[in-house]
This record gives structure tokens, C-alpha cells and sequence, in this order.
């Protein structure tokens, strides 16, 4: 899988500048006095990446960074190198809502979103897709979203947290679903294994082919039930097919033709028939036309009745239950019948225990609650539903004014017609007369071009129809397809896991054994959170190590399986907390670098420490160093 590094973290602006050496593999640390810019380095590699740091915002009420509040024209930029090609990676802090990637081989420069608002690609998914890791659409209750970059770096940068007891890093977005358990275990799965990975992948495409299943389904029913409407108002023929409606087309357009001919041999018999053609065939025409908008407008006003006798229900149904709600309204503030410490059975006020049923059962006290009302919620309720009484009162009285309009449309086309029938007759046949037979064919040739017309539309229905029946039954099979990928990949993956755990467990145990005296056994429970001595009472400085070597595990892990996601890369940023003693804090870093050298491939782990809280062998591993007197950013020489 793909492998990520930093080789150079500089920062730039009008008042301030910093520019790290080449920062090569293995354990590189960055040593400082507490206020001298540990963390603020850490920051700024995780801000370049897509992370949010609240300090580095230029607007809002949480603790600012001074100088960067302070400063302009400023930001950072990353080189980077990910499979052995270099990028350059740089955002600012004015304009923190997209970053600006260029390859170093092919001199490509992209402007990429932080943020993900539609379909455009963001950094996050440039930064998973080159480290080889699938973006995959996550489903957890009614949340949809995809992978994060952020996501997979709350086990890549250990951030300086007062408390360690926690081992996934805070979400940037701190809610019930980013941080719920089913979300870290995930992220958690994706990271420790490929087949994981592909099983998410699938079961994200599961999730938005069931949903365009659902919605292809409800779009087919509705238009079914449209069309059916639309058929029953025009005439009480049968429903029937395209195929049926095609062939029945050809037939209708047969009977036209031998009907146009028919008529051209009566006319050639009439005496008048040259110098009455012209305007005969415009009348025809314009009859025609009228016949058409009288049956158009027909219907229209059909499905306008039938709209006002649906809405007039509604509102029947909406008016009653205002007046229920009134009586509740009035029942409950004369007799305050209920109340949530109300025995149902006599009535009588029962001395409840918080968080406990009537009948002794532990309760949600919130979901508890949400089966009695006040006054006020009744009232809020009684005043949405006068609302919708309002609107269907509205818009009953729109079709009567719609049905108005119609009836008036539905007088003017009938008197078209009529004046064109009677236009007809003026210039029909000898002296003025309309023949029986040429009077028969032309009333037939009207109607067989109104029912023509009829049919085609139905045709152009029944042709939509076809298209969604297709639509949703290709989705439905998609769905299923789907469904058998996910149910394999499910059996692989739980297989995977069960393996990669019992690793990780057994990699876990060795190192807190070696790092905390009192260790015999280390192991991740069910929402992957480690345990230690079967959950017995631990110290609290135990938690900075038992946080730590979770994640040197995972990059252990990484360096023994070349097909795991995780990018063989670790940001420590100044893990001394939680009252930690200098000598279990120096053995805990110590495993850093023993981790790495029994390594075949390379990785690099970056780690911020105060001066002195690491082995003393671990000195030449030191690129950056920051004092009081010389911090990380430095005030910029003037020009």
C-alpha cells in the first residue's frame, strides 16, 4: 500500500518565517521548551494536510496563535513525498478553504477544496487515492459520508491531549456520529487490512444503490399512479402496453390514409371542389385544433376536480384533528391528568426514582419523558395543524379559481369548433352543400386524428414508464448483486480482522510489557480500544503509554504487511502528560526506533518532546531544535 512522509514543513508570512531542514526516515525529533513551538509544528504539518486547528483561524472566540492571528500573506507549505514521488503541498490561512498540490515530476499544479460541499474532488480524496486507500462511502445510522483524510489521521497523529485515556485523536467535527464507536471502528478496520477495506468499499455502494433502488421505486409509483389517473380521465379504454399501443398507432394511421383518399375521390366529384379546397383544408385544420384544446382542457379540469375533492378530504381530516387537539388541550390543563410521575393504573403521584420506571426499571429519563406534553407543546402542535388548514384552505380555493378559468377556456373552444363546423358546411360540395358521404368522412377523419393524437401521448407515457420499470428493476438487481459481494466479502473480512487483532494483540502485549513493569497482558476489546490486565485499575500516567504504543502497534503492523492502508507514518506531538515519570516516558520512546530498525521497508516517525524527556542515544535523531530564545517562527529580516 502507499507510504507517506514529510521531508520539509515550512512556514511563511509577511511578519514571520520558518523552514524546517530535510526531514529523512526513520524517528525524527523535534526538541523544545515548553512555549518554544512543539506543538505549533505539529499543527501546522497536520493544517497542511486538510486538518482543522482552531487556534490557527484568523476569526472566532477560541484561543488564537498570536503571531499567525497577527500575521498576513501567510501559510504553510509541505513537501511530501508519498510512493517515492514528491509533492508540494500548500494552504493558507486567509483562503484555509483549499489547498494547492504540485507535483514535483510532472510540474502538475491543482487547487483542491479542504472542505467537501458536492461531487468535486477535495484534498482529503487526493491525498487517500495517491496513498493507494479507496474512498469509501460510510453508512452509520441515518449519517452518509465519506472517508477523511482527517478520519485516518486520528490514528496517524498522536495530538497532544491532556487526556490520554482516550485513544483516537478528537474528531475536527466533535458530534454523537464522528466520534460514535460504530465510526472509530471503521476507521480502525480500514486502516489494519485490505480486505476490510474492500468490504466497506462494497458495502458503500450496497447503501447508495438500496437508496437509488428506494427512490427509482417511489419516482415508478407515482408515475404509474399519474398515468392511470391521466388514462381514466380521457377515456375508460383498457390499460394496455407499448407494444399494443404501437401496433394499435399503425392501425389508426392505416385507417387515416385510406380515409384522406376516400375524401380526395369525393371532392374530385364536387363541382366546386378547386376553388374550396384551400380554404376547406384550413377549416379542417382549425376544427381539428379546436376538437384538441376542448379534450385537453377536459382534462385538465378533471384532474383539477379531482385535486379539490383529495384536498377537501385533507382538510376535513385536518379540521378534526384540531378539534381533537382543542379537547386535549382543554382536558389536559382542567384535569393534568398525566404527568410522567403518574401511576397509569389509579392515578395517584408515585414518588419515582431519577432514571427509574414506575415499575423500577432503568429508564432514559429522555426517551422516558417524550410520552406526556405541556400546555405549550400541545399549543405548538394545535397551531401547526390550524397552519396546514390555512395552506389546503388556500389552495382548494386556487382550484376554484383554476375550475373557473377552465369552464370559461372550455365555452371558447366549443364555440371554435362549432363556427368551424358551420365554415365548413358554407364551403362544402355543389352550391354551397355539404354531401352526406363527404360530411360522414370528414367527421371521421376528425376523429380518427384526435384519437390518433391521443394514442401518441399515451405511446410517450407508456414509453417513460418502460424506462423507469427498467431503471428500477436494473437497480434492484444492482441492489442484489451487491448484496451477495457484501455477504462474501463480510465472511473475508471478519477473517482478516480476527487475524490482524490477534496480531495486533500480540504485538501490543510485547511492547507495554517491555515499557510498564506491571503488564502482563495488553489487548483491544470489542469497540478496539485497549485493555490492559483484563481492565484492572490502572495509574493514570499508565494511559500516555498505553496511548503511544497503540499507535507504534498499528505501525508495526504496517511494516510486517506491505497490503496494509496504514501509510508506515506516525506524528507524535509531545506525549508527556497525564503526570508520566521521565523514565517510562524515555522507554516508551525508546521502542520508536526498535520498531523501526526491524523493519524492511521504510517509515518515518516524527515526534516533538521537551528537552531531555527522551533517551539520551536518541540525540543525533534531533533536526529541529527550539528554545525561548529561538523559536519556530522567527521574525522575518526586513528586505
Amino acid at each position: 500500500m502507499g507510504r507517506l512522509a514529510i521531508r520539509k514543513v515550512e512556514y511563511f508570512g509577511d511578519l514571520y518565517t520558518f523552514t524546517s531542514p530535510d526531514l529523512p526516515d526513520g524517528l525524527v525529533i523535534v526538541e523544545g521548551s515548553n512555549g518554544s513551538g512543539k506543538t505549533t509544528f505539529a499543527d501546522l504539518i497536520f493544517f497542511a494536510l486538510g486538518g482543522n486547528v482552531k487556534k490557527f483561524a484568523k476569526k472566532g472566540t477560541a484561543a488564537q496563535h498570536k503571531e499567525i492571528r497577527a500575521d498576513s500573506n501567510n501559510g504553510v507549505r509541505l513537501t511530501i513525498e508519498i510512493n517515492g514521488e514528491l509533492f508540494t503541498v500548500t494552504r493558507r490561512f486567509d483562503t484555509a478553504s483549499d489547498a494547492l498540490v504540485a507535483s514535483h515530476a510532472t510540474e502538475h499544479v491543482e487547487v483542491l477544496p479542504i472542505v467537501r460541499r458536492d461531487d468535486r474532488r477535495i484534498l482529503s480524496d487526493w491525498l487517500l487515492e495517491t496513498l493507494g486507500i479507496h474512498v469509501v462511502t460510510l453508512f452509520l445510522g441515518t449519517y452518509k459520508g465519506k472517508l477523511n483524510f482527517a478520519d485516518v489521521m486520528r490514528l496517524i497523529y498522536h495530538d497532544q491531549d491532556p487526556d490520554p485515556s482516550r485513544v483516537f485523536k478528537k474528531p475536527d467535527t466533535d458530534n454523537f456520529v464522528s466520534d460514535s464507536k460504530d465510526f472509530r471502528r471503521a476507521v480502525f478496520e480500514i486502516l489494519i487490512g485490505k480486505a476490510s477495506e474492500a468490504y466497506y468499499e462494497v458495502l458503500g455502494e450496497l447503501r447508495l444503490a438500496q437508496t437509488l433502488a428506494t427512490e427509482r421505486q417511489a419516482a415508478l409509483t407515482a408515475y404509474r399512479g399519474a398515468v392511470e389517473r391521466a388514462r381514466r380521465s380521457v377515456s375508460k379504454d383498457e390499460d394496455v402496453n407499448a407494444e399494443f399501443l404501437k401496433q394499435e398507432i399503425t392501425d389508426r394511421e392505416k385507417q387515416l390514409e385510406r380515409l384522406e383518399r376516400t375524401r380526395k375521390q369525393l371532392r374530385q366529384t364536387s363541382p366546386n371542389a378547386p376553388a374550396g379546397e384551400t380554404a376547406l383544408l384550413e377549416l379542417r385544420q382549425k376544427l381539428a385544433a379546436a376538437e384538441e384544446r376542448l379534450v385537453e382542457t377536459e382534462q385538465r379540469a378533471n384532474a383539477v376536480r379531482g385535486e379539490k375533492i383529495r384536498l377537501r378530504s385533507l382538510e376535513d381530516q385536518l379540521v378534526d384533528e384540531v378539534e381533537r387537539i382543542q379537547k386535549i388541550i382543554h382536558a389536559h390543563e382542567t384535569l393534568a391528568l398525566f404527568s410522567p410521575d403518574t401511576c397509569p393504573c389509579c392515578l395517584r403521584k408515585v414518588d419515582r426514582a431519577q432514571h427509574k420506571c414506575i415499575c423500577g426499571q432503568a429508564i432514559d429519563e429522555s426517551a422516558y419523558q417524550r410520552f406526556f406534553y405541556s400546555s405549550d407543546e400541545y399549543v405548538g402542535i394545535l397551531k401547526s395543524k390550524q397552519k396546514n388548514t390555512e395552506t389546503v384552505r388556500a389552495a382548494v380555493a386556487a382550484c376554484d379559481e383554476e375550475l373557473v378559468a377552465l369552464d370559461g377556456m372550455l365555452s371558447k373552444h366549443r364555440v371554435e369548433a362549432r363556427t368551424a363546423r358551420q365554415e365548413m358546411t358554407r364551403w362544402a360540395g355543389s352550391e354551397g352543400t355539404y354531401s352526406t358521404e363527404l360530411e360522414r368522412v370528414d367527421d371521421e377523419l376528425v376523429k380518427q386524428r384526435v384519437t390518433l393524437e391521443r394514442l401518441q401521448e399515451r405511446l410517450e407515457l407508456e414509453l417513460e414508464r418502460d424506462k423507469l420499470e427498467a431503471q428500477a428493476n436494473e437497480s434492484h438487481l444492482q441492489a442484489e448483486r451487491l448484496q451477495q459481494k457484501a455477504r462474501a466479502l463480510e465472511s473475508a473480512a471478519q477473517e482478516d480482522r480476527d487475524s490482524k487483532i490477534n496480531q495486533f494483540n500480540q504485538l501490543y502485549t510485547a511492547l507495554m510489557r517491555s515499557t510498564l513493569k506491571d503488564v502482563r497482558l495488553a489487548r483491544l476489546n470489542q469497540d478496539y480500544e485497549p485493555v490492559l490486565n483484563d481492565a484492572e485499575y490502572r495509574e493514570a500516567s499508565s494511559a500516555v503509554t498505553r496511548r503511544l504504543m497503540y499507535f507504534v502497534t498499528l505501525l508495526q503492523m504496517s511494516l510486517a504487511d506491505a497490503e496494509m492502508p496504514f501509510p508506515r507514518f506516525l506524528l507524535v506531538d509531545t506525549p508527556e502528560t497525564a503526570g508520566i515519570d521521565l523514565e517510562n516516558l524515555s522507554r516508551a520512546i525508546g521502542k520508536i526506533p526498535e520498531v523501526l530498525a526491524g523493519a524492511k521497508d521504510a517509515a518515518q516517525v516524527i515526534l516533538t518532546t521537551g528537552d531531555g524527556k527522551y533517551p539520551s542515544e536518541l540525540m543525533p535523531l534531533r533536526k529541529v531544535i527550539l528554545t525561548d530564545d529561538d523559536r519556530l517562527l522567527k521574525t522575518r529580516s526586513p528586505s
